[in-house]
């Protein structure tokens, strides 16, 4: 992560519009740099960011490549941080898929990898905690976990980044062959970022990798008494949801169930927080099943819901819950956090009819479908048509789900 010199002592405040102001327009943009000027203008930037290290914190510019080359040749994918009125602060180039065999045993696992950070020299500190945010909200975004970055070796703000959320992770070489400082970040989903830095960037989530049905394990649970709480919670959940679904709650009642909807996804934060997914090992299948349900019903939270789907797809991988569920909660969060859903489990009731909500390349859905143990779309349509003809008593992880005005009807 190459960046310049420390903040103006002058600096202005970051500019955040008011939380509850839909229309006002983002201060900030995260853009991909398509034309000719634009990238002549990033080649500019990271000259003149380059120059303030050596000037600034007396750096030796030692790398051989010609990074500002980098931003403008067509082949990469560099991105720009832009100001309202278009002015570049920023770039850098984002790699979902980095080749970080150079860090050995500590490079291991998915990440965000940005390469080349430069900011506009006088404004270092307030740039830079724009592009941390953006870059933590997008990788959670991919479903990423961590970002990882590079700065030079014997730089002097690294107390600036660690205020910022970046750790250091030591010194080695960096992608370039070069000593370098070895950073990450935790990945963490900001859905309000968008009142401050608008993001053309990849907008879509990248779907983790479905996973195919295998076999549970049938040995007792190790925690009994957790497995009944959540069994009997989801019960008493159910019938609220069903009678839900046949509109016979009153006002009071539906406050009830709100209120219970929030107490349950306490509940299941604090097991998640202690024990991680609670899968069949832990809980058994009722139980494991029942924590699902309350998490698909905790639509007052969609980050909640996000990072409950993350802990069931490790699960998942373990042999320890159906992909299926994953494949639900997945969707669910994925909709509720205002993007397309990936298996187009998720429903809503229009004047007349159920229609699903938006989904990422509707035309290749069954074979989604398909890889994650799920009934071609149409079928599944049909049976959620003859549940909501009945009374809805039960949860099926193998048909689809409907969202009903930000509520959820898990049966």
């Amino acid at each position: 992560m190459s960046t310049a010199s420390p903040p103006h002592p002058h600096e202005p405040h970051l500019r955040i519009p008011p939380a509850n102001s839909a229309r006002i327009r983002s201060p900030y943009e995260m853009r991909p740099l398509r034309t000719a000027a634009e990238r002549a203008e990033a080649d500019a930037l990271v000259v003149g960011d380059s120059l303030g290290l050596v000037t600034h914190q007396r750096l030796p510019l030692l790398s051989q490549r010609d990074i500002p080359g980098l931003f403008r040749d067509e082949g990469s994918a560099p991105v720009g941080l832009f100001e309202d009125d278009g002015v570049l602060l920023g770039c850098l180039i984002p790699d979902q898929k980095p080749n970080l065999a150079h860090r050995g045993i500590a490079g291991a696992g998915p990440s965000l990898f940005l390469h080349h950070v430069h900011t506009a020299p006088d404004r270092w500190d307030s740039i830079m905690r724009l592009i941390t945010l953006w870059a933590s909200d997008y990788a959670a975004r991919l479903e990423l976990s961590r970002i990882r970055a590079e700065a030079p070796a014997h730089r002097r703000d690294l107390d600036a980044l660690r205020d910022m959320g970046w750790e250091s992770c030591g010194t080695g070489p960096g992608t370039d062959g070069e000593p370098t400082i070895r950073l990450e970040l935790r990945a963490e989903p900001r859905p309000r970022l968008t009142s401050l830095i608008r993001c053309t960037v990849s907008p879509e989530p990248r779907p983790a990798e479905p996973l195919p049905e295998r076999a549970m394990t049938t040995t007792p649970p190790l925690h009994p008494d957790l497995a009944r709480e959540l069994v009997t919670r989801a019960e008493q959940s159910t019938e609220r949801w069903s009678r839900l679904v046949r509109d016979q709650l009153d006002a009071i009642h539906l406050g009830q169930r709100r209120h219970a909807d929030h107490a349950n996804a306490a509940v299941l934060r604090r097991i998640l927080a202690d024990h991680g997914w609670p899968g069949h090992h832990l809980v058994g299948p009722d139980a494991s099943r029942a924590a699902w349900q309350l998490a698909l019903r905790a639509d007052h939270d969609p980050n909640f819901q996000h990072l409950a789907a993350r802990l069931l797809h490790r699960a998942v991988k373990n042999d320890d819950a159906p992909t299926t569920q994953w494949a639900h909660l997945h969707d669910r969060a994925l909709v509720n956090n205002g993007h397309p859903q990936e298996f187009g489990t998720q429903y809503r009731i229009a004047a007349d009819h159920l229609e699903p909500h938006p989904i990422r390349e509707p035309a290749d859905l069954d074979t989604r479908r398909t890889r994650v143990g799920l009934p071609p779309a149409a079928t599944a349509l049909h049976a959620l048509r003859r549940r909501l003809a009945d009374t809805p008593e039960h949860t099926d992880s193998t048909t689809d789900t409907i969202i009903l005005t930000a509520l959820a009807d898990a049966a």
